[in-house]
């Protein structure tokens, strides 16, 4: 998930923010897992493997093992927007549980 530190209103009706250009907001916690987004060339992107976002605790905010086994258990399955698919390309499989590996233990605290 990502939050603009400001809302934009384009004509009075329409919210509009272009997250690619920079980092989302964070709490600011003194944790140092604590992420907004992350930088892949010169756009910023949001961190996949966060399959798990039911309001339980903190499991929510973070990327861990509940999210392994949610992609654990859809592996396999096609043509179906699933949570364990992580890059929502309607198929759930190794390269989901490659940005599970890669963003594992990574926290985000924007309230929900």
């Amino acid at each position: 998930m990502v939050m603009s530190e400001v809302t934009k209103m384009n004509g009075g009706t329409v919210l509009g923010y272009d997250f690619t250009t920079a980092d989302s907001w964070k709490l600011g916690t003194p944790i140092p897992q604590e992420v907004g987004q992350k930088k892949i060339g010169s756009s910023w992107v949001m961190f996949g493997g966060n399959g798990d976002q039911q309001y339980n605790g903190s499991s929510q905010y973070d990327v861990n093992s509940l999210d392994y086994h949610i992609w654990s258990s859809d592996n396999g399955k096609v043509f179906q927007y699933i949570d364990g698919d992580y890059d929502l390309n309607l198929d759930a499989n190794s390269l989901d549980d490659d940005l599970w590996i890669n963003n594992n233990g990574k926290i985000n605290f924007i309230p929900r």
